[in-house]
């Protein structure tokens, strides 16, 4: 998945599992809100993503790049500089 502000990208990938999901103002059930005063509601990005599993087994490894893509094959625990 790649976020994009102005001239900077952010690369977030999960390793190990289902990708993230990317949700904005969803009705029903609601998600992705904040409300900056009483009465007002504005859109507002969720990154998320649902695994099952005993709680003491499920792990959530992600990689993030900042104006560098993360290849599909990132290794857990590999960091990489320039």
């Amino acid at each position: 998945m790649c976020i994009r502000d102005r001239d900077q990208e952010v690369f977030i990938r999960m390793l190990r599992g289902p990708d993230f999901l990317l949700v904005s103002g969803q009705e029903n059930p609601p998600f992705g809100w904040f409300s900056p005063d009483y009465g007002i509601k504005v859109k507002s990005c969720v990154l998320c993503c649902r695994k099952r599993g005993v709680a003491s087994a499920v792990t959530f490894q992600t990689s993030i790049g900042i104006n560098r893509s993360i290849p599909p094959n990132a290794a857990a625990g590999r960091v990489e500089t320039r």
